[in-house]
């Protein structure tokens, strides 16, 4: 399993409006009362607690809203950025 680039606690800031969303194991205070969320270790949990192995998880660490001559994205460019793509698969 192979999960690819995203955007990074660094640059995902949530309100709490929607904190109860997430895992509070994955998200920090940061300030104005917003928290920032650590998505791939989210998502890692997720696969994990559904019986993937932790080992058999790759992670790419590269921050899409960082990155932005790499990476397109949503959050940072809005209506204006391009799309990028997800594939989901098993293999046995």
């Amino acid at each position: 399993m192979l999960i690819g680039p995203s955007i990074q606690s660094c640059c995902f800031e949530i309100k709490d409006d929607v904190l109860e969303h997430f895992d509070s194991n994955h998200y920090n205070p940061s300030s104005n009362d917003k928290y920032k969320v650590d998505l791939q270790g989210w998502a890692i949990d997720q696969l994990v607690c559904s019986g993937l192995d932790r080992e058999k998880i790759n992670v790419i660490n590269k921050c899409t809203y960082c990155l932005d001559t790499l990476y397109h994205s949503y959050r940072r460019n809005g209506t204006n950025a391009g799309r990028m793509y997800a594939l989901a698969g098993w293999s046995n």
